[in-house]
């Protein structure tokens, strides 16, 4: 799919026609990536971010491991992230499923920037 406006269009015709089994699970998994890259935004730097302040745990990290996944390896994603469990619990997750945490800020009224890159080879792949 060549053009990013018309991929999701074709992959949801190609869904609809598709009986259930592999293929259409595959092409849920691709129409969730698009959703993930698409809910993100690019910064001023040319680094996509991903703002999550006002997302509770789990689907916080739910929402910040898709759009991770939906990066190219070596891309880097800023995550703006709210406090409490948050804060305790991404950090936790993106380090356990081997994505590195490069830089890490909190603001005063107690949210959170981490900027992460996707590894090379896929998290938990044998290296």
């Amino acid at each position: 799919m060549s053009n990013p406006e018309t991929a999701p269009e074709a992959l949801l015709r190609e869904l609809a026609a598709c009986p259930e089994g592999p293929r259409k699970e595959e092409l849920r998994r691709e129409l969730a990536k698009l959703a993930a890259l698409r809910a993100g935004a690019t910064g001023e730097d040319g680094v996509r971010e991903r703002d999550l302040r006002k997302i509770p745990c789990p689907l916080g990290w739910a929402k910040a491991r898709m759009t991770l996944e939906a990066l190219e390896p070596g891309e880097l994603l800023r995550l703006k992230i709210g406090a409490g469990e948050p804060q305790e619990n991404i950090p936790r997750q993106l380090a356990a499923e081997g994505f590195p945490i490069l830089k890490r800020r909190k603001f005063e009224d107690g949210t959170a920037e981490l900027l992460v890159r996707k590894p090379e080879t896929a998290p938990g792949a044998a290296k």
